[in-house]
């Protein structure tokens, strides 16, 4: 799921994007976190700033992390859905 599921508004133009506040900083947690993300539905992409995405395409791991984008309208969502679990104590 990306930016092909990407909501449009009553315009007809794309939703904005904005960032979440969670960045990936090795390629595991990237992938768990896109992955549950479009497992719940939510359109996202990613972006890897500065040379991130060039080690990445040479190295296979980003130097700078991993930046996650989401509809505005579903931020709070994926806020709640990846934050810590609270203790069951």
């Amino acid at each position: 799921m990306g930016v092909e599921n990407w909501p449009v508004g009553p315009d007809g133009q794309p939703e904005k994007a904005v960032l979440l506040d969670c960045e990936a900083d090795f390629a595991a947690f990237g992938g768990i976190t896109l992955s549950k993300l479009e497992a719940f539905g939510i359109p996202v992409f990613t972006n890897r700033p500065d040379l991130g995405e060039m080690s990445f395409l040479y190295g296979g791991s980003s130097i700078t992390g991993i930046q996650f984008f989401v509809p505005e309208s579903r931020l709070q969502e994926a806020k709640e859905l990846l934050a810590p679990a609270e203790d069951a104590e």
